[in-house]
C-alpha cells in the first residue's frame, strides 16, 4: 500500500513539473519588442517603478489624468513605450504595466496600485491592447466610480462598463480579434489599413492581417483618436 502511494505522489509530482515547464516554455515564447521600442528602454526620463511599471510623465503643460496600460498577451511591455510616449508628449501620463508572464491575466488588478498611489484629482482612464484590453475592461467593470474611461485596441469590452464612457479602436485589417465581439457601435474607431499588432512595436503578430500602413502612423491615428475622447 506504502508503495502504491508512494508511485501516485510521485506521479503526480512528475505531472505538475511537467505542466510547469511546459508552461514556462510557452510563457517565454512572447514577442519582444522591436527596434523604435528598444532604443527608448534606456531613456533617462522614463521612471521605473519598484514592481517593472514604467512610468511617462506628461510633457510640458500636462493635466491631471493618467492612462494605465495593460500590454497585449505575450507581448513585452516595452514595445509599447513609442505609443505611450506620443500620448505623454501631449500631456497626459501613462503607466506601462509589466504583467507576470507577459500575460495581464495573472494580474488584473494591477491598476488598484496607482489608483491608491495617485490623489483624487487625478483622474485615471484604463487602456489595454487585446488580452490586456480584456483585462483592463474587467477591472474598469469592477471599479466603475475609480475609473474615469477605458480605451480598449484591438479588443472589446468585457464586463459591464458603460459604452459610452469607453472607446474601442481597430485596425481594418486585423484578422486576430473577433469583430463579433463588439456588438455596440458607440465610440467604435476603425483605422484603415491598420492590424493587430500595429499598436507596439513587436513585428507581425501570428494569425494577424497585413498592414497597409507603418506601425508609427497607426499609434499616431491612435493616439489621436484618443486625445479627442479624453479630451472630448
Amino acid at each position: 500500500m506504502k508503495t502504491r502511494l508512494k508511485y501516485i505522489i510521485g506521479g503526480m509530482i512528475l505531472a505538475v513539473a511537467l505542466a510547469l515547464g511546459g508552461f514556462l516554455v510557452y510563457a517565454g515564447d512572447y514577442y519582444r519588442c522591436g527596434p523604435v521600442a528598444g532604443a527608448m528602454i534606456d531613456d533617462p526620463d522614463l521612471i521605473r517603478f519598484d514592481n517593472g511599471d514604467i512610468y511617462l510623465e506628461a510633457g510640458a503643460g500636462g493635466s491631471d489624468k493618467l492612462i494605465i496600460f495593460y500590454p497585449g498577451g505575450k507581448v513585452g511591455y516595452e514595445a509599447y513605450l513609442p505609443m505611450a510616449k506620443m500620448i505623454a508628449d501631449q500631456g497626459i501620463g501613462v503607466v506601462v504595466c509589466r504583467m507576470p508572464f507577459n500575460l495581464a491575466v495573472f494580474d488584473k488588478d494591477r491598476a488598484q496600485k496607482y489608483l491608491d498611489r495617485f490623489d483624487s484629482d487625478t483622474s485615471i482612464y484604463l487602456m489595454g491592447h487585446s488580452l490586456g484590453g480584456a483585462m483592463a475592461s474587467s477591472f474598469a467593470s469592477e471599479h466603475q466610480d475609480d475609473v474615469a474611461g477605458l480605451i480598449l485596441l484591438g479588443s472589446y469590452l468585457y464586463g459591464s462598463y458603460p459604452v459610452e464612457s469607453q472607446l474601442t479602436i481597430y485596425g481594418s485589417n486585423d484578422l486576430v480579434l473577433n469583430r463579433s465581439k463588439i456588438d455596440y457601435t458607440s465610440n467604435v474607431v476603425v483605422i484603415d489599413g491598420g492590424n493587430h499588432s500595429g499598436f507596439g512595436d513587436y513585428g507581425p503578430q501570428k494569425g494577424d492581417g497585413v498592414a497597409e500602413i507603418s506601425s508609427q502612423q497607426q499609434q499616431v491615428l491612435t493616439v489621436s483618436a484618443i486625445l479627442e475622447f479624453i479630451r472630448g
